[in-house]
């Protein structure tokens, strides 16, 4: 992952595994064209999950290409067993321009290692 100029939305570091080593998550959203009557247009997104090696941050995960642009997110036991998900809040475009966009809340287990 490259960020030239700025972190391109929510960043947070957690510890997502039992080895104590610090996780940054953060997720890019690709930009379509610019913003359109002060709403943002995007053509689909990322999110990466960063390792500290002890002097930087390592891309230990970067997942698919989504659709859809990601609105935000949170890491929490959203289940109640004991362990952490990841909760993803994404927007999907509407077929044409004019459609009303959709949004969905989709959730990942994530690993312990």
């Amino acid at each position: 992952m490259h960020i030239s100029r700025r972190v391109p939305g929510k960043i947070e570091i957690t510890q997502l595994a039992t080895d104590q080593i610090p996780r940054l998550l953060l997720f890019k959203n690709y930009k379509w064209f610019g913003f359109f009557a002060g709403l943002p247009l995007y053509e689909g997104s990322r999110f990466y999950i960063l390792r500290w090696d002890g002097t930087k941050f390592e891309e230990e995960f970067e997942s698919e290409r989504f659709d859809s642009y990601i609105s935000d997110y949170a890491v929490a036991d959203v289940d109640n067993d004991g362990q952490q998900e990841l909760a993803v809040a994404m927007v999907h475009r509407g077929d044409d321009f004019f459609k009303t966009p959709q949004s969905q809340i989709f959730t990942y287990e994530l690993e312990r290692k």
